[in-house]
Order: structure tokens, then sequence, then C-alpha cells
């Protein structure tokens, strides 16, 4: 139904500053389990640090460190998308019955239909999937904000899924058909597996790209060393949009009122910016993140779109949508 939200905003004498909006909040047809969007657009002031400049003094040990990195690169072997389905392992789990389930996974397995809607066609989640996968109606709406939220022009026509999982974000981003290409990227072998199953389940294994590999190393390669990646791999950055749901560091989060985005692991919120920021992207953090860590990102005066999504009233997580950046 029709309703207020807010926008919240940091003005000029160092306030927040809420500004109530109209919004429009009908679920769609036979999607009763549609999240609701909460919008905070927040304008950050006097957060920006200034990168000091080299001095000509450095630059023949700035060319000697190319010359390394040049050589180290030549040794990487071929970064190449994963043609063959990979087998189901032991640890690609499914429970029928919640008398199999580990108690610290029953909470989750309560919820599968909202995770996947067709869990009951053999969906499969490693252990640690059940925590991270994004619930279904939520993977959804992000797919759709995503495509109408860049901040450029074209509009972009391939979006990388850098975390991939267990497939939930990819299997959105096949879904809307928004996109010309989807890749995925996941190191964990028998993650990737379930991500590959799950994706056949949904009907979308031939519109998924996926990758076995490391998130940042692709961003590096994409960035300094295209040569060491697969013809179809090398991606216009221009056209390009990244998509990181990173792991936060276990269900403890939680227990944090504010939570510290520097404190997850492997990748923290600064080295996952500086790793994406030469694209646009959008980054799926926990509900309670400390938002002037986000504004800190961008340049001062910098607006940036943070969208809390909710399912049942409760908000399960927020998106933080950020431009491309060369500084």
């Amino acid at each position: 139904m029709p309703r207020f939200k807010t926008r919240r905003e940091h003005s000029a004498d160092g306030q927040w500053r809420d500004w109530p909006e109209f919004t429009n909040t009908d679920e769609p047809e036979g999607t009763s389990q549609s999240p609701e969007i909460q919008n905070i657009s927040q304008e950050n002031a006097g957060f920006h640090e200034h990168d000091l400049d080299e001095s000509e003094t450095e630059l023949p040990t700035a060319r000697r460190q190319k010359s390394k990195k040049l050589a180290s690169n030549s040794k990487k072997p071929l970064m190449r998308p994963v043609t063959t389905k990979l087998p189901l392992t032991d640890k690609c789990l499914h429970f029928d019955d919640i008398s199999e389930v580990p108690g610290d996974l029953q909470k989750y397995y309560h919820q599968r239909y909202s995770i996947f809607r067709y869990y009951d066609y053999d969906v499969r989640l490693t252990h640690d999937a059940w925590f991270g996968v994004t619930p279904e109606p939520v993977a959804i709406q992000v797919a759709q904000d995503i495509s109408s939220s860049l901040f450029s022009t074209p509009l972009k026509d391939t979006i990388v899924d850098l975390f991939g999982g267990a497939g939930g974000n990819s299997i959105a981003f096949a879904l809307s058909e928004k996109w010309s290409r989807v890749i995925a990227i996941e190191k964990d072998t028998d993650t990737l597996a379930c991500a590959m199953h799950n994706a056949e389940v949904y009907g979308v294994q031939d519109y998924i790209t996926f990758i076995h590999g490391d998130c940042l190393d692709f961003l590096d390669r994409l960035k300094t060393a295209t040569e060491t990646l697969d013809d179809s791999l090398r991606l216009d950055p221009q056209s390009t949009m990244l998509f990181a749901s990173p792991p936060w560091g276990g269900v403890n989060y939680r227990d944090q009122d504010v939570f510290d985005l520097s404190t997850m692991e492997p990748y923290n919120l600064e080295v996952l910016h500086q790793a994406c920021k030469p694209m646009e992207h959008a980054l799926y953090l926990p509900r309670t993140s400390d938002l002037r860590q986000i504004a800190k990102l961008v340049p001062d005066g910098t607006k940036i779109d943070v969208r809390q999504y909710c399912m049942e009233g409760a908000s399960k997580a927020l998106v933080a949508f950020l431009p491309a950046s060369f500084d």
C-alpha cells in the first residue's frame, strides 16, 4: 500500500536530517513474500581522505614494482570459466525432514521456502551457505533495483556476482532478464557445485557463467593483467556492474548494535571498495552496518543510495549502491 518513508541526509551543519517522502510499496501480484524496501539517501560531508601524490623521486621505484608485477602476472595460470557442471559432493546438503537437520541450521530449515522457493526440487546448500544465502524475495528485489539504480549511461549489460555462494543472487539476476551476461565467482568447490546445480533447478544454467576462483584475484587481473583471463572474461569496465555479498563473519554480527564493517573477513569494506571502485558496484551488507563508514567511501558532497531490505517487517540486510571512481 502507499506509505511514507524517510530520506536521511547529512546536512552542512553536521547533523543528520530525516525528510519524508511518499512511496508506493504495493506488492506485485503473486509475490506475497516480496520484501519492503526502505530507501536511505545520504550525503557525505567532510569524510574524504585525500591520497598523497607520488613524488618524482618515487617514480623509479614505482616502475620497478610495476615490472615485478608484470613478471608475476606472466606466471599466473589462465583464468577460465567452468564449462562442465561440477559433481555434487557429500557437503552439498539437502534435507527432507527436520530430524536430519543439525541444530544450528534448524532455524534456517524452517525458512527454506523463503530462501529458495523451489527448495523441494532438490536445492543444495553447503553448511555455511545456509547462513549466507540471500532469501529469494530479497534477491529478486535487489536484482530489479540494481538494474534501475545505475549511476551512469549507457546502461550496463554485464553483472558480476563476486561472492556467488550457492547461487541465490546469480539466479535472481538471470531470472530478471535485465542482463546480457551474468557471471558468478566462487572459490569453494563444494559451494560452486551447489550453485551450478541450483541454477539448473531454476532453469537458468545456460545464462550464468561460473568462475572457480577468488573474486579479488579476478578484479586484479581485469585491471592489470587481462592477458591472464580467458577472452570471454575480458570485460569492458564501462559496461560492467559489480555486486558483492561478502561473508559477514558468521552470525555473531547480530550481537553488535552498529556493525563495524572493518571487521569483515576475509575482505573488509575498504578492501572491497578499493578493488571494485573503478566500476559501479553494489555491496550487500548487514542491516546494522555503520553508515558513517559507508559515507567515507565517496568524495565530499557525493550522495549514495543505501536501501534496507525487509521481509515481514524485519530488516534482512542493506545494499549500498556506489558509483565508479578513479581517484
